[in-house]
């Protein structure tokens, strides 16, 4: 009956929310701990039991009231030790190992234990006293020990079986100093490409990071290079920047342990989006927002030349750069620069031109396609029937644009069906007389009246560049500046060799061997071999009539461009217009048939 009464009394009150259970116990005179999921059990039954007693039942003595609510009033108090007890009874999951440092040993003994920790609050507190100390994580006791006791920071025993959680190497270049990152600022503020040039190639870390931003060179405003370069309308700094974060070369230097190519092609396109779409502090804009907005149309040009450039990118106004074109330009061509800009802004077509490199096969003029479209190499999608493997590779040897949709169209009609009879007939001559830039030179004088821009590819320079810009001038002066370096120190060892020559030549009279030419001396080399100096290639060739059709008289600039200026005239002076070029084309084709 007892039994069957005390279930009564428990089902009753197991029926109880918190509440209602609190307050049973506050009416019974009881203290009251915490009621939650574990405890609420507990008071259950100590509330069973004192209405039990209460109704004339017995209790045994050893579950005393006193002692349960003790147990239960003290629960919380109580779980936080046991918490920290079972803690401490667990094994760490990370090690800190301590290595003193070579300094550290003229100054103290070198300890002969190790020194590892499992707190890191320990580690800050050894470390407070000791500036040169060094220290790494592992997952392993032992490994810690290991590097603790080892004689160098960057020694790794072979016991440790990578299981360090930092292996990466140290670094081989550092973060320029605040009188390099000042150097850094006014050469990208005044364009002087040749010194900012300088820095990077002495320390890559001049452009990025060692987390991949770039380098800021002024703090307040977060501005980097691509910002400096925009805002005070330098070209040049920004293209180099974008060429150097795409160049292999360059990130083989900055990591030359790496030999992943997917690795670096992450970190090109995170370098240029970084590059590209950084806003500043200010106003949250980005590098194409200060160019729109200070009509900069070259700098607008390059930027979203680039597919990584972001076009949607709004500032702290709400603003995209397309809504902020030319309103800090006051100038009287406001409205000619604006309408120029949001051409830009118009989806890019380019007007390819694929060539054979052996000029085998005709060349062949690529229909209208955007930037992404255009292919390095001939598609053999662009014909009718699909290359065998005998056909010949066309590659990419020069384009117009980009520019809009509907000039690039119009540009690709005028080149295959002039607008009239005479440029026919003109442009058809050109095209049968020069096979190996009749093309070219046709599309050029085209791109010229129609004001589209023009790249071609010259072989002498391993790359594409229009001559009729700055910018190609620019590339033909530095190249030519190198060459007559080249052929200057050339010259120097052929002296050098023939010195050596005649102290052992037989000077008997008595000729040692015959002297006839060989088969393929044409008449071309002995005409030009006492003029070697000044040429593109060495002696005057077809290619440098190929040039100098190409330049504009009146773009030259002695003070600008002192090396072309001269190259130029003495090109000019020595081959007349179409018949040297003829002659020297037809004595160019005999060769390479007589000895394919």
């Amino acid at each position: 009956m007892v039994a069957l009464a005390m279930e009564d009394i428990r089902a009753r009150i197991e029926t109880l929310d918190d509440n209602e259970l609190r307050r049973e116990l506050k009416n019974l005179g009881l203290d009251i701990g915490p009621i939650t999921a574990t405890t609420k059990a507990t008071f259950i039954g100590l509330l069973a039991k004192k209405l039990h007693r209460l109704n004339g039942g017995e209790v045994p003595p050893d579950n005393d009231q006193d002692t349960d609510v003790k147990a239960v009033s003290n629960n919380s108090i109580n779980s936080s030790a046991v918490c920290r007890k079972s803690n401490s009874d667990q094994k760490p999951s990370i090690y800190y190992g301590v290595w003193l440092g070579d300094d550290q040993q003229s100054t103290e003994s070198v300890p002969t234990t190790p020194l590892v920790f499992d707190r890191k609050s320990d580690l800050e507190k050894y470390l407070k006293g000791h500036k040169t100390a060094r220290f790494r994580t592992f997952k392993s006791k032992n490994d810690a020990e290991c590097y603790s006791l080892s004689t160098s920071q960057y020694v790794v025993n072979s016991s440790l079986n990578g299981s360090s959680l930092d292996t990466e190497p140290p670094q081989q270049y550092h973060g320029p100093s605040r009188t390099i990152i000042s150097h850094l600022q006014r050469a990208a503020r005044c364009g002087l490409l040749e010194q900012y040039s300088d820095l990077v190639e002495q320390n890559p870390r001049c452009l990025l990071t060692a987390v991949e931003t770039p380098v800021i060179l002024q703090e307040g405003l977060r501005y980097n290079a691509m910002h400096f370069g925009s805002h005070y309308n330098q070209p040049e700094i920004c293209q180099y920047v974008i060429d150097k974060c795409k160049d292999l070369q360059f990130w083989k230097k900055l990591y030359p342990n790496d030999d992943s190519e997917q690795l670096r092609q992450n970190c090109i396109n995170i370098a240029l989006d970084r590059y590209l779409n950084t806003p500043d502090k200010m106003l949250a804009e980005t590098p194409l927002h200060f160019a729109c907005k200070f009509g900069f149309t070259e700098v607008v040009k390059n930027l979203l030349h680039e597919p990584a450039t972001l076009r949607n990118c709004k500032n702290k106004h709400g603003k995209l750069p397309f809504d902020l074109i030319c309103t800090r330009y006051n100038n009287e061509d406001k409205q000619e620069v604006k309408e120029s800009i949001e051409n830009l802004f118009t989806e890019h077509y380019f007007v390819p031109i694929y060539r054979e490199d052996d000029n085998v096969v005709p060349p062949k003029l690529g229909t209208p396609c955007k930037s992404d479209q255009i292919n390095l190499s001939f598609d053999e999608s662009l014909l009718d029937k699909a290359l065998s493997p005998i056909d010949p590779k066309r590659v990419l040897r020069a384009y117009a644009g980009p520019t809009s949709p509907a000039l690039a169209k119009e540009f690709h009609k005028l080149l295959v069906t002039p607008s009239s009879i005479e440029k026919r007939r003109a442009y058809s001559d050109i095209k049968c007389r020069d096979s190996e830039k009749g093309i070219e030179r046709v599309a050029r004088s085209l791109a010229r009246d129609m004001q589209v821009p023009w790249k071609e590819y010259w072989k002498f320079m391993d790359g594409y560049a229009d001559f009729m810009t700055s910018d190609g001038l620019m590339k033909l002066e530095k190249y030519l500046k190198e060459s007559k370096a080249k052929t200057s120190t050339a010259k120097t060892t052929e002296l050098d060799n023939v010195t050596s020559k005649l102290d052992t030549m037989n000077l008997s009279g008595t000729p040692e061997s015959n002297t006839t030419p060989r088969r393929g001396e044409s008449d071309m080399e002995t005409e030009t071999d006492e003029n070697t100096d000044g040429f593109l290639v060495g002696k005057i060739a077809g290619i440098d009539l190929d040039v100098m059709r190409a330049i504009r008289p009146e773009d030259l600039d002695s003070n600008k461009y002192p090396l072309v200026t001269e190259w130029y005239n003495k090109v000019s002076s020595k081959a007349n217009a179409d018949q040297s070029y003829d002659r020297l084309r037809k004595k160019q084709l005999g060769k390479r048939i007589l000895f394919k």
